[in-house]
């Protein structure tokens, strides 16, 4: 009998964090001097943080700085199922819920695990290629409530501008195409908005920010 199937959940986090210290060590990713002024600075190289320095960037004449608290990526992060086994290593920062009362019952302590990426490229790396737009109801409170340009019909033309969604029933409307090519998105094998009662639909409805919640029906990066 294989001893490796058992010890995989142990081997895969200690050599994510052996390839990150090799891979820090052959990447520069840090600098010794620094510039007096930046035109912007940018706090976190996470989804939206790496995002936004390289298009900032791409203007020669400017100066940005990208903060990340984490190292870089590494081959094992690029392996969507390895995600689950990412979480309390180096590449997350191993936050934990406070224990509940009516949840977690077959977990440590009822604590769950909410892993947020500590790493270049943020939850990105260990958010098994997860792409959800939110709900548009919450941006619209944001504005409600003084966050000027985040309402839903602000944000959507830069969800659109940004994406590269190939599912088929999504490309037929020319309303959802974008030419961009650097987030490519289909949606996944399985969608269901209830268990009991599928909603018509809802791969759609959901990249237009019309459902309050879903198990599963999400796009895949």
């Amino acid at each position: 009998m294989s001893i490796v199937g058992p010890l995989l959940p142990a081997l895969v986090p200690l050599t994510t964090l052996l390839w990150l210290r090799a891979a820090d060590h052959s990447v520069s990713i840090s600098r010794n001097n620094w510039e007096s002024e930046y035109d912007y600075i940018i706090v976190g190289g996470g989804s939206a943080g790496a995002v936004m320095a390289n298009r900032l960037s791409e203007d020669v004449d400017k100066r940005v700085l990208l903060l990340e608290a984490g190292g870089s990526e590494s081959i094992l992060t690029d392996i969507p199922i390895a995600a689950a086994t990412l979480q309390m290593t180096p590449v997350d920062w191993a936050y934990q819920t406070e224990p509940q009362e009516a949840a977690c019952f077959g977990l440590i302590n009822r604590r769950s695990r909410w892993p947020r990426g500590r790493v270049l490229g943020g939850s990105s790396v260990l958010n098994y290629m997860l792409y959800v737009r939110g709900n548009k109801r919450d941006y619209n409170r944001w504005a409600a409530v003084g966050a000027e340009g985040w309402s839903w019909s602000d944000v959507f033309p830069y969800f659109l501008k940004s994406e590269d969604n190939r599912d088929e029933s999504v490309v037929a409307n020319e309303i959802w195409r974008s030419p961009f090519t650097n987030l490519p998105l289909v949606d996944s094998a399985f969608w269901q908005a209830d268990p009991l009662a599928p909603v018509e639909g809802a791969p759609r409805l959901l990249l237009r920010g019309e459902l309050e919640w879903l198990i599963g029906g999400y796009g895949i990066s």
